[in-house]
């Protein structure tokens, strides 16, 4: 009988050990994994990082957005407070006085003086209201300057800047040639009481008082065309 060939037996230690090489390998990947399970949190951690830093870099993009708006929205609130105190300084700063029609008391344009009816009795008296912005104005002052300059011993003359600004009216009366005439303005919050108070709805209006200081006459409109000195006439000052 042939002998049959006995295989060698495994030694108990080198099959529980296996093969080196392999253990060292699949230890490092152990290793490896380890490393890379670290790497991912890191970049997680640091993605919600960056989202957090642009959510918050938004906020504030908006905050100021919403600051630019209040100073904004401030500014305008303040410029116009601004010009409605200078407007409102310009329509009331020393135009006091008294708007009755038969007892008026006017502040000067150009000077400190005070034109009241009452100084201008014992004469008639014509008050022609005018503004630097009217038009029909402008075209009746030669005429009533020319009249002042024919009959201003017989008649008193008294001009009224009335619905305009104290510069305004000076450079009206400055380029009409008028400046040196009795020049007075109207009172009140707009600069038009007096001519308010005659009934005045357009400009101009001339009023005529007779030599008591009654109210006689209020025309509306211009007088042009030698329309003044038929008033004059008519109404006996001249």
């Amino acid at each position: 009988m042939a002998n049959k060939k006995r295989r060698p037996k495994s030694r108990p230690g080198a099959q529980r050990s296996g093969n080196p090489a392999r253990a060292r390998q699949g230890a490092k990947g152990g290793a490896d994994r380890s490393k890379g399970g670290g790497s991912g949190s890191e970049h997680v951690a640091a993605r919600a990082s960056r989202r957090e830093q642009r959510a918050r870099d938004r906020r504030r993009e908006e905050l100021k957005n919403k600051l630019s708006w209040v100073a904004l929205f401030g500014g305008i609130a303040l410029v116009i407070g601004i010009i409605v105190v200078s407007v409102s300084g310009v329509f009331s700063s020393s135009n006091k006085g008294t708007a009755d029609t038969e007892a008026w008391d006017l502040p000067g344009l150009f000077t400190d003086q005070r034109f009241k009816l009452a100084d201008f009795k014992g004469q008639p008296v014509v008050v022609n209201f005018y503004a630097s912005w009217c038009t029909v104005c402008e075209a009746e002052l030669p005429e009533f300057k020319s009249a002042v300059e024919t009959y201003g011993d017989r008649v008193k003359f008294v001009f009224v800047d009335s619905q305009d600004t104290d510069s305004g009216g000076r450079r009206m009366a400055r380029a009409e040639g008028i400046d040196g005439f009795d020049i007075a303005k109207d009172v009140g919050p707009r600069n038009s009481d007096l001519f308010r108070a005659l009934g005045g709805r357009g400009m101009p209006i001339t009023a005529f008082y007779d030599v008591d200081g009654n109210l006689v006459s209020v025309s509306s409109g211009g007088l042009l065309n030698g329309a003044l000195v038929d008033a004059l006439t008519q109404f006996g000052f001249i």
